[in-house]
């Protein structure tokens, strides 16, 4: 699904969205001027993915590795089985996160034919009508009690948001989400709960919400929410200017990087992605939170990937994508749930 900030109908969710995905970065970084001293590019691997993550810790958005595809590549490799009853227990968990982030790649829950980006009439000429819940602003939920689903739809009653409440995910801990997904990328805080917030793709989030704030975070996931951001872009109600990208180091063939600015950022809203996205085709698509790209520029590595220093911006590629055509897209959020979306003209890497 390659939705664009053209085609995207009109407003979103408010506070109703927060709740589970909230906007308020752990991190603290600012919407244009990250703070990182370190160079732009030294080399250094990434965090192992499986470090770090206790049960009673909570974790800094800011220290985090990076990602540069869908975590929906962490589906392979089901888990050993076992015929303990704690370890079938994490091997259930393990297995729920991978489908969660499997389908969510597609803005769907596990076994929904429904997801992101259609009508809420789809969901129900299937299962009927369901609760509306308004909040404030425009956002509203459309719930199944009996499915323990929810659905978050924009002013265009297209659905932005898949949200489960279903009890079997009470069985997946901090600790297990963690070791199967390495440390968030990014942290969020709304409504006394605590989101820990995976990229899945270009399109897609998949928001893994615990209850309780900083330093009381539960230890087991509450609900997790599949969103799509660019359907809660309000064009008709938006009061602020898309922010604008301008190329300050042109591609290089020898260095395979190219550096640009982010001019007229958003008043109110804060950097939550960077991407790049091929003009043609999904293989090649980068994403990185600003934490990452944060982390990236202090510590370095391979790929294709985004670094964030003092307010510069870099997007390493490799030598195999040299002569690809893409831009570079980057989406902002608000405390709101409102999201901003500015895109490069086209780039060629060379």
């Amino acid at each position: 699904m390659n939705k664009t900030p053209g085609i995207v109908i009109i407003a979103l969710m408010a506070s109703a969205l927060i709740a589970g995905c909230g906007v308020q970065n752990s991190s603290g970084a600012g919407a244009s001027t990250p703070s990182a001293s370190a160079s732009l590019y030294p080399p250094a691997p990434p965090i192992n993915p499986g470090s770090g993550a206790s049960p009673s810790s909570t974790p800094s958005s800011a220290n985090t590795s990076p990602s540069h595809t869908s975590a929906a590549s962490d589906a392979s490799s089901p888990p050993q089985a076992s015929s303990s009853p704690s370890q079938s227990s994490t091997e259930a968990a393990v297995s729920l996160i991978r489908a969660w982030m499997q389908s969510g790649a597609s803005g769907q829950g596990p076994g929904m034919p429904i997801g992101d980006g259609q009508n809420i009439s789809a969901v129900e000429q299937q299962w009927g009508s369901g609760t509306s819940t308004s909040g404030s602003g425009a956002g509203v939920y459309i719930t199944y009690p009996t499915h323990s689903i929810a659905f978050g739809v924009n002013q265009g009653n297209q659905i932005v948001d898949v949200r489960s409440f279903q009890s079997a995910l009470h069985q997946i801990t901090r600790s297990t989400l963690f070791s199967v997904l390495g440390q968030p990328p990014a942290t969020r805080y709304a409504d006394n709960t605590t989101i820990y917030v995976y990229p899945d793709g270009a399109d897609y989030q998949v928001l893994w919400v615990f209850s309780g704030g900083p330093g009381q975070t539960g230890n087991t996931v509450d609900h997790v929410d599949v969103t799509w951001p660019q359907g809660t872009v309000n064009l008709m109600a938006q009061t602020v200017s898309n922010p604008s990208i301008t190329v300050t180091t042109a591609p290089k063939s020898q260095g395979s990087y190219f550096t640009f600015s982010i001019d007229n950022p958003p008043a109110g809203y804060q950097l939550a992605e960077l991407e790049w996205i091929p003009a043609s085709g999904t293989s090649d698509t980068a994403v990185n939170t600003l934490p990452q790209a944060i982390y990236n520029a202090n510590h370095g590595t391979t790929g294709e990937l985004f670094m964030a220093v003092n307010g510069a911006y870099r997007f390493q590629y490799t030598s195999a994508m040299s002569g690809q055509t893409g831009s570079v897209r980057l989406i902002y959020q608000n405390t709101a749930g409102n999201t901003v979306i500015g895109t490069s003209s086209s780039i060629t890497l060379n």
